[in-house]
């Protein structure tokens, strides 16, 4: 269950990473994909960005609520240059308390966390942890396909082969005007893209598998719903999906919605000072079980 939600995830997040991503001309004419691209490509050269988060997991036992915000800045074209900020508010679930989550990504993949209410669990005394991707094992909790998503030039190009897209019609997003496509993304098509952009490499059995699922439970294609401002800037992106297929006595729903503002404004992201962050790289790495998690 953790690995299928791990892909839609990604799937959405992809989506909103083309945003940051450099776009070629669209080979697919017939449909709204070359609109929808042109407006991918400018929001990419206006170098940055924030995003209102809204996720919904609904199931028997509650439903959980996930609210923030992210930011990001980069040099056109130069996805080494790009830097990230995400702050959320995440209910307790659980054991786990609530609370706010600070993450920054910086020049590359070092991932700096804050969250004050797993402080108890965390082996430091700082109040920051940095976490190395490169150092941890590549079996560990599907963290292949969190990889392959942050190489947005990439996932645009695998997405280019796995989307379709038509236009919806004028729409109003926050009080302003702008256009609403859906996308249709061919899961089966993009996973094994996705698996080749990752550092787990499945094998063509465990491809078939995870396609074989998918289609049993009618999750071979994904509707994404996208708007895009008067400006052409992409404004919003959108994934909703009910999941109960996957465990018919246990439905389940899940929402995801990513809304686009202060395009193209400066924003500042300054990694968190070295006296104020502990590595934990090295205990992740040790303290993860040696086979995947399914």
């Amino acid at each position: 269950m953790r690995r299928r939600l791990a892909v839609l995830t990604v799937v959405a997040i992809a989506l909103s990473a083309c945003a940051r991503a450099p776009a070629e001309d669209a080979t697919a004419p017939g449909d709204a994909l070359p609109a929808l691209l042109d407006a991918i490509q400018k929001t990419n050269d206006a170098g940055s960005a924030r995003m209102a988060i809204d996720l919904t997991f609904t199931s028997p036992e509650q439903t959980l609520h996930v609210t923030g915000d992210a930011e990001y800045t980069m040099e056109p074209n130069d996805s080494a240059s790009l830097r990230e900020r995400l702050l959320l508010e995440i209910p307790s679930f659980g054991m786990l308390p609530g609370g706010k989550v600070e993450m920054i990504i910086g020049k590359g993949t070092t991932i700096y966390v804050r969250a004050p209410m797993l402080a108890a669990f965390m082996p430091t005394t700082t109040p920051w942890i940095m976490i190395d991707p490169s150092t941890l094992p590549q079996g560990s909790a599907g963290l292949g396909e969190a990889g392959a998503a942050a190489d947005p030039a990439a996932v645009l190009e695998a997405l280019k082969q796995a989307l379709t897209v038509d236009e919806i019609g004028p729409d109003t997003i926050g009080g302003a005007a702008a256009t609403h496509y859906r996308a249709t993304v061919d899961v089966e098509r993009l996973l094994p893209l996705l698996a080749d952009m990752s550092q787990e490499h499945p094998t063509d059995a465990e491809m078939q598998k995870a396609k074989d699922e998918l289609e049993k439970v009618g999750m071979d294609s994904l509707p994404i719903d996208l708007w895009v401002d008067e400006a052409g800037f992409l404004k919003q992106v959108q994934l909703k999906l009910d999941m109960t297929a996957l465990e018919p006595t246990h439905p389940t729903s899940f929402s995801l919605t990513l809304t686009f503002s202060d395009i193209g404004e400066p924003i500042s992201i300054d990694i968190p000072p070295a006296s104020q962050v502990t590595d934990i790289s090295d205990i992740l790495a040790t303290g993860f079980p040696s086979t995947t998690l399914s």
